[in-house]
């Protein structure tokens, strides 16, 4: 299922009919309990983590998921998709924001082996537990700046996406595209994990990737 919003304010009203769905495919709605929802810069990001905070949403950092003294490499696209089944399966049944997704699967190489298809096309599927289930668990992941990847699934039913189409022009992922290297958006990714108190270790993932492969932003989308 994929909607368009282009108001913030309709985001959130959908989020509330969502939790509290009773219509055809209640039972799926519930099944399923992962959100992706896609935003084009960082401050609409910031603003719906701190508007999820008001109403009792936890936030999980994927910092934590990282292997103890090896939070500067990598989860491969098969192992985060192993961290978010066992987290999934095994959290209280409260709502969550898990971030930050889309600042570690940009690296996932999508071309010849479809590395971040495959982990989108295994996560939508994992299930709540019963208790969860029961309570209308969600788990939202925001997404920002990888419309077209996320694009591909337009048409899946297994998959609940959420695009905000954002009037606010102030940082937009898409004006750091044009000819700025990756830095440039690390650090707006860094400040928004701050914000969070999230991710760290992309600051030294920047410094060890830009020199070796001379990264641009472009090449990420």
């Amino acid at each position: 299922m994929y909607k368009e919003f282009d108001t913030i304010e309709d985001l959130y009203q959908w989020m509330e009919e969502d939790k509290n769905w009773t219509g055809a495919e209640a039972n799926q709605f519930n099944r399923y309990p992962l959100r992706f929802v896609l935003f084009e810069n960082f401050h609409d990001f910031r603003a719906f983590a701190d508007e999820c905070q008001n109403h009792s949403v936890f936030v999980q950092s994927m910092e934590g998921w990282m292997a103890e003294g090896c939070d500067d490499q990598m989860l491969t696209n098969s192992q985060l998709a192993r961290r978010f089944k066992e987290y999934v399966e095994n959290i209280p049944v409260n709502d969550f924001v898990i971030a930050p997704f889309s600042e570690v699967t940009r690296f996932y190489e999508n071309k010849r082996y479809a590395e971040f298809d495959s982990l989108l096309k295994t996560i939508r599927l994992i299930e709540a537990s019963e208790d969860a289930q029961q309570n209308y668990q969600r788990i939202y992941v925001p997404i920002i700046g990888m419309q077209s990847k996320m694009g591909k699934f337009k048409n899946d039913p297994n998959i609940h996406i959420w695009e905000y189409h954002s009037d606010n022009n102030g940082d937009t992922y898409h004006s750091v595209k044009r000819d700025n290297v990756w830095c440039t958006w690390i650090r707006q990714c860094i400040y928004a994990m701050s914000r969070l108190k999230t991710l760290d270790f992309v600051v030294e993932k920047w410094n060890r990737y830009q020199t070796a492969h001379h990264l641009y932003i472009k090449d990420y989308i």
